[in-house]
């Protein structure tokens, strides 16, 4: 319970170092890492989270955007509620991508995301995340409470699941 807890601080204190380092005139790009910008959940069918995470492929279409965005040097972030003990994989998975700025941030749990979201008052937030799970058991769910609750957020555009699809698929969005 310390360790995590030791984590979870260790993980706000570098985020509120990271924004206040970063560029105020620019927007904030967050993006989640599994089912977003990785096809996380196939993985996991057949492999530990460790394998599944390590072999995770990742969404072309969208790494490129990512690389768009640091081209145009915006503000770019990773949060994904992982185990705290993957974050090495983690990183290791992004450097591999060549998506890596020391710019990941992992929560215990959904909901811990918000607190991130809401540290970001003062920029426009682009945040990509499907927010959803049980993908691997055929019965995709998700998390209503948490997507209502970032509803209100009104410096927020949300990239849900089906918006993330068409992002992936190769589809024209609109950023």
């Amino acid at each position: 319970m310390i360790k995590k807890y030791l984590y979870a601080t260790f993980f706000k204190l570098f985020f509120l170092l990271f924004l206040r380092t970063s560029n105020r005139k620019n927007d904030i790009y967050i993006f989640v890492i599994d089912n977003t910008i990785s096809d996380t959940w196939p993985e996991l069918l057949t492999s530990s989270k460790k394998i599944a995470f390590h072999n995770a492929k990742p969404f072309e279409r969208v790494i490129n955007l990512i690389e768009n965005l640091y081209e145009s040097d915006k503000v770019v972030f990773f949060l994904s509620a992982r185990n705290y003990n993957y974050f090495g994989l983690t990183k290791k998975w992004l450097i591999k991508n060549k998506i890596y700025r020391d710019n990941v941030f992992l929560v215990d749990n959904v909901d811990e995301k918000f607190w991130y979201l809401n540290k970001c008052k003062k920029f426009k937030i682009y945040y990509f995340d499907d927010l959803s799970f049980n993908h691997e058991r055929g019965d995709v769910k998700y998390y209503d409470q948490f997507i209502e609750k970032i509803a209100k957020l009104s410096n927020l555009k949300f990239y849900d699941h089906e918006k993330l699809k068409s992002i992936q698929q190769g589809e024209n969005y609109e950023i």
